[in-house]
């Protein structure tokens, strides 16, 4: 993913899609403070460069609702 975020902008939905599938893999491994780390800067990212009411933010929002529910 490193390479990737590197040869593309920070907030390409496909940056943030996978940043949500590693957020959940990490989530599923019972690593929850990288996983909300992770999610937390796609938010900002996916805020700052898509908008607030996108709906691949939304997704996002809901993902680190979810995982902070945790």
């Amino acid at each position: 993913m490193l390479f990737r975020s590197r040869m593309l902008p920070q907030a390409d939905e496909e940056i943030l899609t996978t940043r949500g599938s590693l957020a959940s893999a990490l989530s599923a491994e019972g690593r929850l403070i990288e996983a909300i780390a992770l999610l937390r800067q796609a938010l900002a990212d996916a805020e700052r460069t898509l908008g607030p009411e996108h709906p691949m933010t939304e997704a996002v929002r809901a993902s680190l609702s979810t995982a902070t529910a945790i």
